[in-house]
């Protein structure tokens, strides 16, 4: 696998934010704690949580190849902020915004250098052929992800062993047929002789 930067992992952490269940989170904060501010994680301006927001602000910006405009690009920076540095909660303000103003934006979070590398590489943020999981390339022709699965073998490796079996199944059967008449054929030539 070729060596990679920080901000092409940093876009890695977001594929896996993307594919994020509830029960994950923990887990999650946890092993990336510069993803995003950790009061953001338990923040909640609407009936769902900030973090299950902004994971649908994502998908659809995967969904899009990331070919964003200007304020889809926005509306993806603005959204994972420090709702404790905000000027509402500064001042006590009930409201409780989904979007930082940008006086709000203090700190490069992981989460934003992920989306900016993305902004940057479109072509990057892919889903995968075999597994259908979001994945980064390190290339733009990559169809499969590097993630490893219950039988050992990344995506690639499953596709080409597969393709080797049903080559084997089609083409080795008749190939096999074919050796064994010759030898067949071969061995009645000397014994006639």
């Amino acid at each position: 696998m070729p060596k990679k930067t920080s901000t092409q992992r940093e876009a890695e952490r977001l594929a896996k934010f993307l594919s994020l269940e509830p029960s994950q989170v923990e887990t999650f904060r946890h092993d990336n704690p510069r993803f995003a501010p950790a009061k953001w994680w338990d923040y909640q301006p609407t009936d769902s949580k900030q973090w299950e927001l902004v994971q649908g602000f994502l998908r659809e910006a995967w969904d899009d190849n990331f070919e964003l405009d200007l304020f889809e690009l926005t509306r993806l920076l603005l959204c994972v902020f420090d709702p404790t540095d905000t000027v509402e909660a500064i001042f006590n303000d009930p409201r409780r915004p989904v979007f930082a103003t940008l006086n709000d934006i203090a700190d490069d979070s992981g989460f934003h250098i992920g989306v900016r590398y993305l902004a940057e590489h479109p072509w990057a943020a892919k889903v995968c052929k075999e597994c259908k999981r979001p994945f980064v390339a390190d290339i733009p022709p990559r169809k499969y992800c590097f993630e490893k699965g219950a039988d050992g073998l990344r995506c690639s490796e499953r596709v080409i062993a597969r393709g080797h079996l049903k080559w084997w199944h089609t083409k080795g059967d008749q190939n096999r047929k074919e050796n064994r008449e010759a030898e067949r054929q071969a061995a009645k030539k000397k014994t006639a002789r």
